[in-house]
């Protein structure tokens, strides 16, 4: 979306790092974030060191990120939590996503990708396998954001909630 409009049909090495740098200050000048334009030309330098070790490239251009502050998270408080979960009604399967992400830390794609083989009610542990995306025409699933799987116990709120759907047939948890 943005390198082949920049670069157009310019070869590899053909890239210098002030094409890179005009990159950088379109993308700015576009109202791009700083993070989003770092986003972009790490995917740029990853291509063009791969360039480089498979010899296509001699060198690869140096690209520097922009100085981007720390993100900063704000998470729900206990009250914060209550109150949302009382907004509700008697939905449980509103109740057990909301549940899935603030109890055990599932993202939404992770939640919409969670498979009933997936959670062991009676061991109290499910595993992230999967993620669901969409890019606007088709859903995708494929591995969790860090490409690994991982075990996450069940709190009781959480396993209640979760044997609250569990009449629900399908293979996804949430179809």
């Amino acid at each position: 979306h943005h390198l082949r409009p920049a670069f157009g049909r310019k070869r590899l090495d053909e890239i210098s790092t002030r094409d890179v740098e005009a990159l950088k200050a379109g993308l700015l000048d576009d109202r791009k974030t700083e993070k989003t334009v770092n986003n972009i030309l790490a995917c740029l330098g990853k291509m063009l060191r791969y360039a480089a070790e498979v010899g296509v490239l001699t060198v690869a251009p140096r690209i520097r990120l922009l100085k981007v502050p720390p993100q900063r998270f704000d998470f729900l408080t206990f009250e914060e939590y209550d109150r949302l979960l009382g907004t509700i009604g008697d939905d449980p399967s509103l109740c057990a996503m909301i549940a899935l992400g603030a109890e055990a830390g599932l993202r939404r794609g992770e939640i919409l990708a969670l498979e009933w083989g997936d959670v062991d009610l009676n061991a109290g542990s499910l595993m992230v396998r999967r993620a669901v995306w969409h890019d606007g025409e088709r859903e995708h699933v494929g591995p969790p954001k860090n490409g690994r799987d991982r075990r996450i116990p069940l709190t009781q709120p959480l396993a209640r909630a979760l044997r609250a759907v569990r009449h629900l047939q399908g293979e996804r948890v949430f179809s």
